[in-house]
């Protein structure tokens, strides 16, 4: 189904406390697998969030299409740290922040001794 429904705002009806995180890892999933979640759902726009809720509240979250390229290290734990059933072991937007800093420093420590390899060469 091609839903028109806003897929990251999805959560925030269904709980409030957590559902930005909850949302952001829809968008780190969409991002990821470059396709839109929960396209197997067979319904109208009009039951899509009826539907949606109900797969979510029992447990289901997107899963991952075939072909998919690896992500990157502790990408799919994040995401899955932020969709987890409680809201509160969900992680913070601010705590978020601090994660993915700190994964891109060390990616770009990771790129630069690569280089530097690369140059001695």
């Amino acid at each position: 189904m091609q839903a028109h429904y806003p897929l990251f705002r999805a959560f925030t009806h269904l709980r409030p406390i957590g559902t930005h995180s909850n949302s952001f890892s829809i968008v780190m999933w969409e991002i990821w697998a470059r396709a839109i979640p929960w396209e197997e759902l067979e319904c109208t726009e009009a039951t899509f969030a009826f539907h949606l809720k109900e797969r979510v509240t029992a447990g289901a979250r997107p899963r991952l299409p075939e072909g998919c390229e690896p992500a990157p290290a502790g990408y799919f734990e994040l995401m899955q740290q932020c969709w987890a059933d409680k809201p509160m072991e969900r992680p913070r937007f601010d705590t978020l922040v601090r994660m993915l800093e700190a994964r891109l420093a060390v990616a770009a420590l990771h790129e630069s001794r690569e280089h530097t390899t690369e140059s001695v060469l």
